[in-house]
Order: C-alpha cells, then sequence, then structure tokens
C-alpha cells in the first residue's frame, strides 16, 4: 500500500491583515506540489499537496495560525477532491484507477465491472470520522465498452449529505449515470442509477453543487464543447430533468462554460467563456429548479486571460464572486457589474513571482485562492515553488493587485436555447460499501512565509547589474557586517539562496553605518536596499564566507 505524508506549517500571523497572503515554506523539504485546497466552513485554510514522500494535508485558521498537520496512508491517485462540509470538516474522495483497484484493494470481481470511490470525513480535529469505498456496478459491459472505458466521478457536499455521481460512457452505445448519496454520518442514504440507451453523443459530467433543498445539479458538456448538459436531482435521488444548453444567435467560435454554482434562490448560475465574431466574453446564465433560464449576462474580457474558470460563488450579502485565471470580478444579485481586480503576480517584464491559482472558494473575506506562487530568482539563479493562499476582495487594497474595467452587457434570456436530453431509463442501482484504508497520522511542523514580501515587486532591468553607490563590500565574514559609505537612513531586506526571508524589510536609521550579519549561514543572499519610502530599490548578490 502507498503511503502518503504530511507536513504541517508553522505560519506567521499577518498582522491587521484579514486577507490572508500566505506560502508554505517547503525550502527544507523536497518540495509540495498542490493537488487541491478549499476553505472549511468556518473559514480556516485546508491544503492538499503531493510530495515525494506522498499526500500532505495541512490546515490552518483563517489569519494563518497552524491548526494541524496530517499524514495520511492509502491507495491514491491525481484524481482527488477536498470539500467542505457544513459542520467544520471536509470530505475527501478519491477516485480509484482500474490498477490500484487490482494491485491494491483486491476485491474486483472480474465478470462484472465496477467503478470505486474512496471516501472519507476528516473533521475539524484531523481525525477521520468515517471512510468506505463505495463500489459501482456498471451492468450491461461489451467488449466495445471494455476498450472504450471511460468515467466521469464528482462529489458534493449538501446541506445534510454527501453525494457522489458517477458517469460511465461506453462508446456510443450506451450511457448510465449512478447517483449515491451518504449521509454525514457516513451511512448509505439511498443509491439510484439511469441508462441512456445509445445512440447518444458522448457528454462529460464536470460539476456537482448543492441545491440547499437536500437535492443537487449536475452539470456537463457535448464532447465538442459548445452545448451545455443540465440535469437536477431531487432530495430522494430523483432524476427530474436533464437538459442541454445552446447558445444560437449568431456565429460563434466557441463556447466554454466550465463552473457552476447555487445561488441563495436556489438557481443554478453558469459562467465560462463565449467568443463570437469581434468579441470575447465571460458568460453568466442562470436556470432555475425547473430548468428554464432566467437572465443572462456577458461581461468583456479582458485580452491575456485564459478560458479556464476556477471559482464562483455567492455570498450571504447577495454578491457573486468569479475568478479566472488571475482575474477576480463582483457583480451584483442582478448580474450588474460592481468591481473588477486583477492580481499583479509581477510586474511587465518580470516572471519571476506568478501566482497560479488552482482553486478558488467564496467567503465574506473575498476570494480564497489555493495555488503555487513561481518564485523564480534570476540574480541567485534558482526556481522554487511556493504552495500559497490569496484572499482577494475586488475593489480593496491588497499587495500587487490593480482595478481593471470590464463592461456590461445584458443578454436576453431567449437567445439560449434549451432541450431535453432525450430519454432515461431507471434501472436497479449495484452500490456496495466495502472498508477503506486511510490513515491519519501526525506531521512535522515548517514556517510559512507572507506571500507580499516574498514577492519582489521590481522589474529584471531594475535589478540587473544594480550595486548600491555606498555598499563597500559585498563579501563579509560570517558574523562580521556589510558596510556603507555614509550613514543615511534606508530600508533593507534580505533573502536566502532558497529565497526565504532573512531579514524582512526594515528600516536602518540615520546614522547606521553598517548591516550585522550575526545568525546568518555562510552562502549566496540577495540584498534589497532603497529608500525608506521602497523607491528607487536597488540589490546585488552578497556573500558570507565561513
Amino acid at each position: 500500500m502507498k503511503r502518503l505524508a504530511l507536513t504541517i506549517v508553522l505560519c506567521i500571523p499577518l498582522v491587521a491583515q484579514a486577507q490572508s497572503q500566505l506560502a508554505l515554506d517547503t525550502s527544507s523539504t523536497q518540495g509540495a506540489i498542490v493537488i487541491t485546497g478549499t476553505t472549511a466552513s468556518n473559514g480556516d485554510h485546508l491544503l492538499l499537496l503531493r510530495t515525494s514522500a506522498g499526500m500532505r494535508l495541512w490546515r490552518a485558521e483563517a489569519d494563518g495560525t497552524p491548526l494541524w498537520a496530517r499524514e495520511l496512508g492509502g491507495p491514491g491517485t491525481d484524481q482527488m477532491h477536498l470539500l467542505a462540509d457544513n459542520e467544520g470538516g471536509v470530505v475527501l474522495v478519491r477516485i480509484l484507477p482500474y490498477e490500484v483497484v487490482i494491485n491494491e484493494i483486491d476485491f474486483l470481481l472480474i465478470d462484472s465491472l465496477r467503478t470505486y470511490c474512496q471516501i472519507a470525513r476528516i473533521d475539524q480535529d484531523g481525525g477521520i470520522a468515517w471512510q468506505y469505498v463505495v463500489s459501482n456496478a456498471y451492468g450491461f459491459a461489451t467488449p466495445e465498452f471494455l476498450s472504450t472505458y471511460q468515467i466521469d466521478a464528482m462529489v458534493g457536499v449538501g446541506t445534510d449529505g454527501v453525494f457522489l455521481v458517477v458517469h460511465d460512457k461506453a462508446s456510443s452505445n450506451s450511457s448510465q449515470l449512478s447517483v449515491v448519496k451518504l449521509g454525514m454520518d457516513g451511512e448509505l442514504a439511498w443509491a439510484r442509477s439511469f441508462q441512456f440507451p445509445g445512440p447518444v453523443p458522448h457528454w462529460v459530467a464536470t460539476k456537482l453543487v448543492g441545491d440547499n433543498a437536500g437535492g443537487f445539479y449536475i452539470r456537463g458538456c457535448w464532447y465538442w464543447g459548445a452545448v451545455d448538459v443540465i440535469g437536477h436531482v431531487s432530495s430522494d435521488g430523483t432524476l427530474n430533468w436533464l437538459k442541454q444548453v445552446n447558445y444560437i444567435s449568431g456565429d460563434m467560435a466557441q463556447e466554454e462554460s466550465v463552473q457552476a454554482a447555487v445561488m441563495a434562490d436556489g438557481s443554478l448560475m453558469n459562467v465560462g467563456r463565449m467568443l463570437v465574431p469581434g468579441h470575447d466574453y465571460l458568460a453568466t446564465y442562470r436556470m432555475d429548479l425547473q430548468g428554464s433560464i432566467v437572465d443572462a449576462d456577458f461581461y468583456t474580457h479582458p485580452p491575456g486571460y485564459g478560458p479556464t474558470i476556477f471559482g464562483l460563488g455567492q455570498r450571504t450579502d447577495g454578491t457573486v464572486l468569479i475568478s479566472m485565471d488571475s482575474l477576480v470580478v463582483k457583480v451584483a444579485d442582478d448580474g450588474g457589474l460592481l468591481d473588477a481586480t486583477v492580481m499583479n503576480s509581477h510586474v511587465e517584464g518580470d516572471q519571476r513571482n506568478t501566482f497560479h491559482p488552482v482553486r478558488m472558494n467564496v467567503r465574506p473575506e473575498g476570494a480564497v485562492f489555493s495555488g503555487v506562487l513561481s518564485n523564480v530568482h534570476v540574480d541567485l539563479g534558482l526556481t522554487r515553488y511556493w504552495p500559497a493562499i490569496r484572499t482577494i476582495e475586488p475593489g480593496s487594497s491588497a499587495c500587487h493587485v490593480s482595478a481593471i474595467d470590464l463592461e456590461h452587457v445584458v443578454v436576453p434570456t431567449e437567445l439560449y436555447e434549451v432541450e431535453e436530453v432525450g430519454s432515461f431509463v431507471e434501472q436497479s442501482a449495484h452500490v456496495t460499501m466495502l472498508e477503506s484504508a486511510i490513515t491519519s497520522s501526525g506531521g512535522v511542523l515548517l514556517p510559512t512565509l507572507g506571500l507580499c514580501a516574498l514577492m519582489i515587486p521590481a522589474s529584471l532591468d531594475d535589478l540587473a547589474g544594480a550595486f548600491p553607490d555606498d555598499l563597500l563590500n559585498t563579501v563579509a565574514q560570517q558574523g562580521e557586517p556589510f558596510r556603507f559609505a555614509t550613514p543615511q537612513a534606508r530600508q533593507i531586506s534580505a533573502l536566502d539562496a532558497a529565497g526565504r526571508l532573512v531579514i524582512a524589510p526594515r528600516i536602518l536609521p540615520a546614522g547606521a553605518a553598517q548591516l550585522a550579519t550575526d545568525g546568518w549561514s555562510p552562502g549566496l543572499y540577495l540584498l534589497r536596499i532603497s529608500n525608506t519610502d521602497g523607491s528607487s530599490q536597488r540589490a546585488c548578490r552578497v556573500v558570507v564566507a565561513p
């Protein structure tokens, strides 16, 4: 069985800053890759990481104060989901591939093709409250199916349970939609299965969203991507409807609607990118519980941003936050545009500090991003990738962000065509709850860094070859100071070769003509010097010799 290792971090609280801007210091480990992240119902941050040692789960308070880390053990795969429940915990789901099932679980029945999903609820203290492997049988396997077997598996958390949907596709012959609900105690509430007789177009299920009434919406798209597929399942597992949505006004080069979230009134908002001749839009539309579109809006899509939507959600004040790459947009409940902000992860021409979001959760304090900071130090000749968390509220101040102007276009709902997706037949569901083997143990404490201080707000031209005129020595023996020709007030900071702050930005007062290196280890450093207000920044490489 594969072992999954975990590291917790010791965070440095951000003083007087409600919006967390954190980077996890993994320099003393073998690095970490962010798989996903989420925000708990009480505002705590959680990151799921993968390192050479295995999987790592980390939890901290909203201000960055560490709570716990857990080293998890059990079969793992890249198809992983981490979702917050309504009780402060999280639900971890692993879609187990065929090879893992055969090699590590040993209960695959060759004459009955099945899918396997490992589900565990991790409580607020990091303990495993319950865990199961949910096994679902595909009832009409054929030789063609065995050669083209594909699975879309999704998980969602509703008001009173956990939903699992498995969409199995067998070429053009048929497809099956299996729906399972587990209560918050982990017990099986019900299981339903629906078959769509072929030939049917291939559609891919992409999102599962609770409807705030015990049921949920399922959404996807046809393989060619221009048509959305949306369905609604009620609290007892009944598949009420499954419809396709198509924008029919004029020529359309591309449509990608890849994210959805339920609104306070139970409607489903869908958001994506719409390309029409001469225009590039961020497009949204809402469907009610009956599957009718009730409103639609376009927002001008700024150049330079890819089509991937990282997040969407509505806050208790009615505002909706939409994120796409580094763009965060705030709209009113009626679709009116309120604010838009772009994260300036680097200045023009300087690619050393780029924040790459992988997940966004909507919170009262703003859009909370889990992602990776690519921290490339050209001057030091190294690159580091820091797991990171950013909180952005459009229209408010934060480090390395700026406002951006967008335009809003109200779209007539009749420009969207909504049709039923063929017929479906309910059949017997064959779901088995099996024992799981996830283990949880404590992790090792490591520090974090303030993301704002780690990111260097200077261009390469400013730093290349720069040398402070009054710095007298760039090499100092360990314990000996760096000396300045003039004893004037200045702001200084220093990074080591791993990109860690040795000296956070601080003022060297007037009269001080040297910078002590007590406590610095021998090695290469990047010393930054500027005026007391941070302007006229200069930087150079310095060495502390043993």
